[in-house]
């Protein structure tokens, strides 16, 4: 009998330990390691068998660390989500509430697919994260997933889908998950290299994304650098709000970032939807950011509110590459976007092919300036730096409304309407602003009188022709009720053209930002830092009662500075006045008493006087020039101190998050500056390389390489500038002359190129890959006169 009682309770146990609403994880585990509390947490090697098995509506909360799906050398294993379990990142393991939780961007929990050897990606396993037929209440939130390759060649499920693999196969389930607050870095596959989105038998799927980064994720064979959603019969909704894209790659098929393709036929749809997403650096054969393709079956697409820049494509579409392909159908709107130096052989922006299929573009309110040809001879042709349509025995139709198309040209040759039509396809273009003139109604041809277009400003300034110009039939049903800057969009009595509506009360803006420094990167326990809190006014008129607030990182104490104030861990500053053109900067002490990294974040709170392109008090995490981040590393130690955060929007990235505290490393990075953005042909400008060292150990024989691209020679200096000797938090300026040959749009790369220490974050010599040891400068080359 007492036998009976001991196996009776032993299963109560292990019933309840496996159907508790949350399951406590951290690395190592502690207490009982049952997850039933922070006390008793689950250690990590255990997480992938414990998440298998779980029942709906089970919470995960991982603590900060890196997690693993399996301590062995299958490739096979993923951490497989239940239908209705929810996985949340990014928890320090004291929290009692997900409300106590701080995010941080990236986040401090890392699921790896970085399984059997280290730092060998051959052998990582196939998918990070696996879903299939999950219910909506399926969710992953604040997580790096990181190290999946599935790399078979055939085409299998080990060949897509390196970080998430998300299927949908049962026509009787309506598969849904969010993904929320998660970085998805450096994963490969075939086809989807971030995430493979697949929907098959007639199966209906909807797969949402809110503040994410998808970087450095590469389909080595097929489409989607990023994210792939095919379905053979089914049909697929995605929808990603608030996005980042940036360094994904399909190097030898189409969609560096995303691939959305409808197949097999006409019952095969995908329906994407982007919402203020950034397309930066992607690239691509064709579609350097987005292939939408029909492919026998639909692909349709609403994108709203973002911004294309500098994506590359070999051949079509530098941005976007939108076909029907073989009797499908692809079917795009875009509203509010901004497309600026983008570069393909055909439509350095956009391309629309009909290619035995049917493909209808509608652009409204988009803004396409500078984007440009680079031709594989560098031959000189007629193509279009902007938009490019063909029908390739199918059809094709474009429909432009209060668009505004600048300045998109080829490395040589201006094509001033920036728009080329190949084959019978129908262009309708109105209310528009195109350089060279295009036929329809209300069309101009005027300079839009950008804001500061070389530094990448593309709002209107007063005066600009492109004012109150737009369709006069526009309301705010018809078109969005915002500009891309979240500004009213029809601001006067009759709408503007391009993506930014220039707002009444500018006037009377003042432009307010705010930069924060720590004067060094590393720091003793119990041993002040120096902070320099920097407000700028750049006008047009005189800022008062200006606010800032620095919410204070756990441990990290005020000990000195001059009219401030300090509420409940809150530090405060305020302005009276600050004249435009005018900065005023405050000095404090802040001092650590707890080893570890420390987050410090500031905001602007307040101000009389609106913002052109920022709002006051709206976090620390929104990417606006009112807030800024620095951090710095105390007595060693991996804990991630942070300025928390009122609306839980992740703190923006800063460059030395990801590695742990390393004495013996030295951390550069490089920036560059150049006197003159806009130089005439034939003219000399003065480039500036700076190099800092933010690491714990001097750096000795560092050299930097700067790359010019053709048409622009030394004057003074040479390709491989000498540094020497970097000590600790010491920075150390080099200058060169260069002359500028050609029109154009001209990019100056220069790339850290020996350093005899190991640094924490980067590679010397590793080419443009996004690391801090690497800076460009795109300049505008104006004709001689």
């Amino acid at each position: 009998m007492k036998h009976l009682f001991t196996l009776f309770f032993s299963f109560l146990f292990f019933f309840f330990s496996h159907a508790q609403s949350v399951v406590y994880v951290t690395q190592n585990g502690s207490g009982n390691q049952s997850g039933g509390s922070w006390s008793d947490a689950l250690p990590g090697p255990q997480l992938q068998t414990r998440l298998a098995s779980a029942a709906a509506g089970t919470q995960f909360w991982l603590a900060s660390g890196t997690y693993k799906p399996t301590t062995g050398t299958d490739r096979s294993i993923s951490f497989s989500i239940p239908s209705g379990v929810q996985v949340y990142g990014g928890f320090a393991g004291s929290e009692a509430s997900l409300a106590n939780r701080t995010l941080t961007s990236p986040s401090s929990t890392t699921l790896s697919g970085d399984i059997g050897s280290a730092n060998d990606n051959s052998d990582n396993t196939y998918h990070v994260v696996r879903m299939t037929n999950v219910s909506a209440s399926t969710r992953l939130d604040g997580l790096i997933i990181t190290g999946g390759n599935a790399n078979v060649s055939s085409m299998s499920e080990e060949s897509v889908g390196g970080g998430i693999y998300h299927r949908n196969n049962q026509s009787s389930v309506e598969s849904s998950s969010v993904i929320t607050n998660c970085y998805i870095i450096n994963n490969r596959a075939g086809y989807g290299g971030g995430v493979e989105n697949n929907g098959t038998s007639n199966a209906q799927g909807n797969l949402t994304f809110t503040n994410c980064t998808f970087k450095n994720n590469s389909a080595t064979g097929g489409d989607g650098g990023a994210l792939h959603s095919i379905t053979g019969n089914g049909r697929l909704a995605v929808r990603l709000e608030n996005c980042l894209f940036e360094n994904n790659t399909a190097p030898f098929h189409n969609g560096g970032a995303i691939a959305s393709m409808g197949s097999n036929d006409a019952k095969g749809i995908v329906n994407t939807i982007l919402k203020n997403c950034t397309f930066t650096q992607n690239s691509a054969k064709s579609g350097g950011a987005i292939l939408l393709a029909g492919f026998f079956g639909q692909s349709t697409a609403l994108i709203s509110g973002c911004t294309f820049y500098r994506n590359a494509a070999q051949y079509n579409g530098g941005a976007i590459i939108s076909v029907g392909y073989y009797g499908g159908i692809a079917n795009s709107k875009l509203e509010n976007c901004l497309f600026a130096f983008n570069s393909a052989s055909t439509g350095g922006a956009i391309n629309s092919d009909g290619d035995h299929g049917i493909c209808n573009a509608e652009l409204k309110n988009c803004t396409i300036a500078y984007n440009y040809l680079v031709l594989p001879d560098n031959n000189v042709d007629n193509g279009s730096g902007a938009l490019s349509n063909a029908n390739s025995s199918g059809t094709c139709s474009s429909k432009l409304t209060n668009c505004l198309l600048w300045e998109n040209s080829t490395r040589y040759a201006l094509n001033r309407t920036g728009i080329l039509n190949e084959g019978t396809v129908t262009v309708t273009v109105n209310y528009s602003n195109i350089q060279g003139g295009f036929a329809g109604t209300g069309n101009i041809d005027a300079d839009p009188q950008f804001v500061d277009a070389a530094n990448g400003d593309y709002r209107l300034k007063a005066g600009s022709p492109a004012i109150n110009a737009g369709d006069p039939g526009s309301t705010a049903t018809t078109v969005s009720d915002k500009d891309l800057a979240g500004n009213p969009r029809i601001a006067q009595d009759r709408i503007d053209m391009g993506a930014y509506e220039f707002q009444v009360t500018s006037q009377n803006n003042a432009d307010l930002s705010l930069n924060l420094r720590v004067n060094s990167r590393t720091s003793n326990l119990n041993q002040p830092v120096t902070y320099r809190l920097t407000v700028t006014n750049e006008g047009p008129t005189t800022a008062t009662n200006v606010v800032w607030q620095n919410r204070l990182p756990d441990n990290l104490v005020y000990v000195g500075g001059s009219n401030l104030s300090l509420n409940n861990g809150v530090l405060s500053g305020q302005l009276a006045s600050l004249a435009a053109g005018t900065s005023t900067t405050f000095t404090y002490q802040l001092q650590p008493s707890q080893p570890g990294q420390y987050r410090n974040a500031a905001q602007i709170i307040a101000a009389d006087q609106p913002d052109p392109d920022s709002q006051p008090n709206s976090g620390t995490g929104d990417g606006q020039d009112d807030t800024s981040m620095d951090d710095f590393r105390a007595g060693g130690g991996t804990a991630v101190y942070a300025s928390a955060n009122p609306n839980q929007t992740p703190l923006p990235n800063v460059q030395s998050n990801q590695p742990t505290s390393d004495p013996a490393k030295a951390d550069l990075s490089l920036t560059m500056f150049v006197s003159n953005r806009t130089p005439k042909v034939g003219e000399v400008i003065t480039v500036s390389i700076i190099v800092s060292n933010a690491g714990g150990l001097p750096a000795t024989g560092v050299t930097v390489q700067l790359i010019l691209p053709n048409g622009v020679t030394f004057v003074s200096g040479s390709e491989v500038s000498q540094f020497g000797t970097l000590g600790v938090n010491a920075s150390v300026t080099r200058t060169l002359q260069v002359r500028i040959a050609g029109e154009g749009p001209v990019t100056l790369r220069a790339e850290l190129s020996n350093s005899d220490q190991p640094d924490p974050d980067s590679r010397p010599n590793s080419g443009p890959d996004g690391e801090d040891d690497t800076a460009t400068v795109d300049l505008r080359v104006q004709p001689a006169l």
